[in-house]
């Protein structure tokens, strides 16, 4: 009881959350457009930790880090967001430095390349186009940079963005230098990747813009046909989408990623265009795991079985195509499959809470209540959910430990006030 107690009173110090019961999303999304930073922030870093390969979570909170300034961290999950859907790897954000403000970036630029502290200038010069991708003094700082540094080519690349928001710049010294005697023309690829870069703060308009001139030099640019696509899926334009996604199909059907795309927009031909993806890219755990997901969603959990274990099988780290297995088990009463399948997810990902809650579930139905009890506190301990709060509680209540049932409850009614199934067992409660 004492351990229940100590460790109940530290919970109490936790944030409020508002979101729901279940591990979705879009609650996340949800405080995060709201403005409850707080609230989003600690949904993201537990959603993260269950499932460490949906992109969409690195994403936010990544976000949610660049608001608070903490770029290092925003830096580690908006590349880990990017390595997931494989749009872009080699995005680049300078570490937070005394939490400056961001005016203070180009300043600091400036400085340490008055120093010929050159590693630094360009540290400093690229956080500031990570935050604003139009500043000019930036790009002009990078161009300056890289000819020290002898590399010709990114100099270019960087005045590139100069001669792009200011033609009159053809006319200049850096003009000279590198050797640019008319305005170049600037490639679909080129805003393609602007794009990309707009996407990835945030600014989805901007993206769109960018996305849309890489398009009208080349309309047939699949990359840039995909990218848009995504951003109408993520606003839940789902015919726009589609519409995009298919124009991008058309253009390069090797791109599993436009197949899997395709079948978010379309239920009708979403088990055909994964089945595609597959025969494309038979190693494509993502694919296997949404067509796992199609089945299941269908009731046909013989083949959800088979490529839920086709996407572990490909990686066994693959902790969300575990989770999809244990579900099924354990709605199913295949109590030693469910096991099995939580001993190979904490291989990987030894502080997972949801496999620790499933534990707790199956502790349960075998009548091992105590060892249920370590594992619902456990999951307590590494997320924040109300789902745990009321498992604790209900193995408490059978073990005839009314106090620390009562205690748990409480807890979990301080940290989700709202939550419905903790507020029907308080009415319960001896």
């Amino acid at each position: 009881m004492k351990r229940v107690i100590l460790f109940l009173s530290f919970m109490l110090t936790l944030s409020p959350l508002c979101f729901g019961d279940n591990w979705n999303i879009e609650d996340g999304i949800k405080l995060y457009k709201e403005q409850e930073r707080t609230s989003a922030k600690l949904f993201f870093e537990d959603y993260t930790k269950i499932f460490p390969n949906d992109p969409l979570g690195f994403y936010y909170l990544g976000l949610i880090y660049k608001d608070e300034n903490n770029l290092l961290k925003s830096k580690y999950n908006l590349e880990k967001s990017y390595n997931l859907t494989n749009d872009i790897s080699d995005f680049q954000i300078a570490p937070d430095v005394q939490n400056l403000p961001i005016e203070d970036y180009l300043d600091m630029a400036k400085m340490f390349l008055e120093d010929n502290n050159l590693k630094s200038a360009l540290e400093y010069a690229d956080l500031t186009n990570e935050i604003d991708p139009n500043n000019k003094e930036a790009y002009l700082l990078k161009t300056e940079i890289y000819l020290k540094l002898k590399n010709k080519e990114a100099s270019y690349q960087s005045f590139l963005h100069v001669l792009e928001q200011d033609s009159s710049y053809l006319n200049s010294d850096w003009a000279v230098m590198l050797e640019i005697k008319e305005l170049p023309k600037f490639n679909d690829n080129y805003y393609n990747s602007k794009g990309l870069q707009y996407f990835y703060i945030g600014e989805n308009n901007k993206a769109k813009e960018n996305f849309n001139l890489a398009l009208k030099i080349n309309p047939k640019n699949y990359k840039a046909l995909n990218n848009i696509g995504n951003i109408y899926l993520m606003e839940n334009d789902i015919k726009t989408a589609n519409n995009y996604f298919k124009k991008a199909l058309s253009n390069n059907g090797s791109d599993t990623s436009i197949y899997r795309n395709l079948a978010k927009t379309n239920k009708k031909k979403e088990e055909s265009y994964l089945k595609q993806a597959i025969s494309i890219n038979p190693n494509d755990k993502y694919v296997y795991y949404q067509l796992g997901k199609y089945y299941k969603d269908n009731g046909d959990l013989e083949n959800a079985i088979l490529n839920f274990k086709q996407a572990t099988s490909l990686d066994k780290s693959f902790v969300e195509g575990y989770l999809e297995l244990i579900k099924i088990y354990v709605e199913n009463k295949n109590t030693n499959e469910a096991i099995i399948n939580c001993r190979k997810a904490l291989n990987s990902t030894p502080d997972n809470a949801e496999i620790y809650y499933y534990l707790a579930l199956l502790s349960e139905d075998l009548s091992r209540n105590q060892e249920g009890i370590d594992y619902i506190l456990t999951a307590i301990k590494n997320a924040k959910n109300p789902n745990y709060y009321k498992e604790a509680s209900e193995i408490f209540f059978k073990l005839g430990d009314t106090n620390s049932a009562n205690e748990i409850l409480r807890t979990g009614l301080s940290i989700f006030p709202n939550s419905k199934i903790l507020k029907e067992i308080e009415y319960q409660t001896p």
